[in-house]
């Protein structure tokens, strides 16, 4: 019978506590804590068959106990049921419980039933309370378990609290444990704490909790806390609830501390506390701190309470406290609080002020605060309360939070200002905040309502706002607006944003504009929408720039196009440029797109540029140009392909430039580094001209250093007097660096004049000399 009424004892803690629970299951992990005394839990079958084979009982004796009684005879009744269930039975009391078709007196009962079960059988009713949880998904078991455990044994209690498995619920119920045993037994329970591992005890929450019941005894025992920082956390929690019923001693007992421990925040707490109990004791004690932030904090956590409970003395004191920045932090917070609580009495006291800073401030927060409420009646009284700039702002600030709730009101209260410089301000402020919101709604108003040069720079506005809200709407708008410069720049504005939110919109928008927009401004509208949607639809913005193809205008719009679209499908790019009417148009976007196209398929770049590129003279210089490209690119990766190509050079173009033979001269360079073995049966494979000089020149560049000599063979063979002279003092002077006696000799038989011989002979052996002078000698 013991354990029934001390099982009683601990539910009426729990009643008191409140406890009000919906958190997800929680589940067991190993025990750590020292000291506690093992008990096995007893396993359950939880399975979701278990579950669904719990049913109500109409017949059972929980049924008759809710159906015979009501009132306090059913709670006796309950009692009574309770004393007779044996322990091994009261989880299916509980279980019935949870079915029970009377919900309003579950909880209280649950309580009761687990507060029996742990008087009898803790760990018992622990593991069911864990397995109701699993079946139901409600958590409130656990506080109801913990609770009446810690009455008991405390310790055991913290033990099994310690292995749910779930953190923010482990915390939880420690807490409620140590929030009980310290009720009891403050000492034990301290001690437990401070076996926990470290980082693991939460001395703020354990010292929180005591302090708010017996505060003094908990300010003693802070030293006890082993670790700094968790003693500082603590120690705020403490002060914090001492202040809120003593803070007379909490001031006390702060001004012992050490200047390093006395913080802003926890000066702070105190004073906010104490204006609301003593607001002249406080006063009186916050005069008495030094400067510093910790004086500023408990002035402005003073007149913040104060204000809430009285502030009409709180405004009063502040206008005593000496000049300076704590004067205007106390009036600042006095203030607000008048405002906020009695706007209009909060404007009597500014009527009956001075001018000066003080009061523009006031005038500041009144119009902020009181234009929350009523709006009018803060308007009215500045008109007749304030002039000049402090008027200006804090109507300037009402009109704004007026516009954002009602702007028809505060366009109407505009249009009875006097007409001036303010009130156009006033005026274009207020539609800007509004189409911020609205620009639909701002937009129709300003059209309704203003008219000249007032209607086209609100329009300008509120179209801007409208064409980023929505594009498509200003698109349609602006499409309706009278021909000129502000719908033109509208419609750039439009073009721009349409692009990037929908192509295909921009596109059918601008196809469809109307004909009296200047050339000028449809290039600059297209040219916005062809950047801005290029990379994501290349497609789309080629079908749509092709409608103007035969428009000289467009031109490097179609170029550029065809260039930025090589770079990601040159095939495609190529393909849709070949497909373009012919002419220079055409031409020029061909030479764009095809190098991209070289890169990786050189042999269509090609084709594409011999079927469709001019070969007239006005255009062969340009063309050949191209060709030579081509045939770079490919040498890089296909030399025998790009020589095989070169043979086609069309003959028009080599007549007309160097092209072609630069083209050979690249694709023979390219070659031998690839593979000199073929490159150089290649050249030799070439009939004698200037197809096979041109190779050559890259040859004997080739070989130079790496065989003089047959460089010297190459360059002998060389059709052209100027280029072999060229190629012949070349490649004697390299050679003269390694053995200028093989590099003389061999000049001397030179296909030569006597006199280019001996021009060159000087040379060399002037570099001869050279080289003996710096103590070098011929071989």
């Amino acid at each position: 019978m013991w354990q029934w009424l001390a099982g009683l004892l601990v539910l009426a803690a729990c009643f008191a506590a409140g406890w009000h629970f919906s958190r997800p299951a929680i589940f067991f992990s190993p025990p750590t804590i020292a000291g506690a005394k093992e008990q096995k839990t007893p396993q359950q079958d939880i399975s979701p068959n278990n579950a669904l084979r719990l049913v109500w009982n109409p017949q059972g004796e929980l049924a008759l106990v809710f159906s015979r009684h009501a009132g306090g005879d059913r709670l006796m009744a309950f009692v009574t049921l309770l004393q007779k269930t044996r322990a091994n039975e009261l989880g299916n009391l509980i279980d019935q419980l949870y079915l029970s078709p009377y919900p309003s007196e579950r909880g209280e009962f649950l309580r009761l039933a687990y507060s029996q079960w742990v008087s009898l059988n803790p760990p018992a009713a622990l593991a069911h309370a864990v397995a109701e949880s699993i079946r139901s998904g409600l958590v409130e078991p656990l506080p109801y378990v913990f609770e009446a455990w810690s009455g008991i044994e405390p310790l055991a209690a913290l033990s099994a609290a310690r292995t749910l498995s779930n953190t923010t619920f482990r915390r939880e119920e420690i807490n409620a444990v140590l929030d009980n045993w310290v009720e009891l037994d403050w000492s034990a329970a301290l001690t437990a704490l401070k076996n926990f591992p470290a980082g693991q005890a939460d001395y703020a929450a354990f010292f929180d909790h005591w302090s708010r019941n017996n505060p003094l005894l908990a300010l003693a025992a802070l030293d006890k806390i082993p670790n700094l920082t968790a003693r500082r956390s603590a120690q705020f929690a403490v002060y914090r609830n001492l202040a809120q019923t003593d803070p007379a001693t909490a001031f006390a007992k702060m001004a012992q501390l050490p200047i390093s421990q006395q913080s802003p925040e926890l000066w702070g707490a105190i004073f906010h506390s104490w204006a609301s109990v003593d607001s002249a004791a406080a006063l009186t004690a916050v005069k008495a701190l030094p400067a510093g932030a910790a004086r500023i904090a408990a002035i402005q956590n003073l007149f913040t309470s104060w204000a809430e409970d009285d502030p009409a003395t709180a405004l009063q004191a502040a206008q005593s406290w000496p000049s300076g920045p704590e004067r205007e932090q106390a009036l600042s917070q006095s203030f607000a609080a008048v405002a906020s609580q009695n706007p209009v009495a909060a404007g009597a006291f500014l009527a009956a002020l001075p001018a000066s800073s003080d009061r523009n401030t006031f005038i500041a927060q009144l119009a902020d605060k009181w234009s929350e409420t009523d709006p009018s009646a803060a308007l009215a009284w500045l008109q007749v309360n304030v002039l000049g700039a402090a008027y200006d702002d804090a109507v300037g600030g009402i009109l704004k939070k007026m516009t954002q709730t009602d702007p028809l009101s505060a366009m109407a209260y505009i249009a009875q200002l006097p007409d001036g410089t303010q009130r156009q301000k006033y005026l274009q402020d207020s539609i800007n905040t509004w189409a911020e919101q609205d620009p639909a709604g701002a937009l129709a108003w300003v059209n309704s309502n203003l008219s000249g040069a007032q209607h086209d720079v609100a329009q300008t506005h509120v179209v801007d706002f409208l064409i980023q809200e929505n594009p498509s709407a200003a698109a349609n708008f602006v499409s309706q607006m009278p021909a000129g410069g502000q719908r033109n720049k509208a419609m750039l504005d439009v073009s721009l944003y349409l692009a990037r939110q929908d192509v295909d919109a921009a596109i059918a928008w601008a196809q469809n504009l109307p004909s009296d927009v200047p050339d000028i401004n449809r290039l600059n509208l297209v040219s916005r929408i062809v950047n801005a949607s290029l990379k994501a639809d290349p497609g789309a913005i080629a079908a749509f720039i092709q409608d103007y193809v035969n428009n000289p205008d467009y031109g490097s719009l179609i170029e550029n196009v065809a260039a930025k679209w090589s770079q990601t499908d040159s095939a495609s790019a190529v393909s849709w440029v070949a497909s373009l009417p012919a002419g220079t148009v055409r031409d020029n976007a061909l030479k764009q797109a095809l190098p991209a196209l070289a890169n990786y398929d050189p042999s269509s770049a090609w084709s594409a540029a011999l079927n469709f590129l001019p070969n007239d003279d006005s255009q062969s210089e340009e063309t050949a140009t191209t060709l030579s490209g081509i045939l770079d690119n490919w040498s890089k990766t296909d030399p025998a392909g790009a020589a095989k190509a070169a043979a086609s050079f069309p003959q028009p173009f080599a007549d007309a430039s160097t092209q072609r033979g630069m083209a050979i001269q690249n694709i023979a360079t390219n070659w031998l580094q690839q593979d000199p073995s073929s490159a150089t049966r290649w050249i030799a494979s070439l009939p004698a001209g200037t197809d096979r000089d041109s190779a050559a020149i890259s040859l004997i560049s080739y070989q130079t250093t790496r065989d003089p000599a047959s460089a010297f063979t190459w360059a002998v063979s060389l059709s052209q007097p100027d280029d072999r002279l060229a190629q012949i003092n070349t490649v004697v002077q390299a050679w003269a660096q390694s053995d200028p006696s093989a590099a003389i000799k061999a000049l001397q038989s030179a296909p030569l004049s006597k006199e280019q011989i001996d021009e060159v002979t000087l040379i060399l052996q002037s570099q001869v000399a050279r080289r003996t002078n710096a103590g070098k000698s011929i071989p």
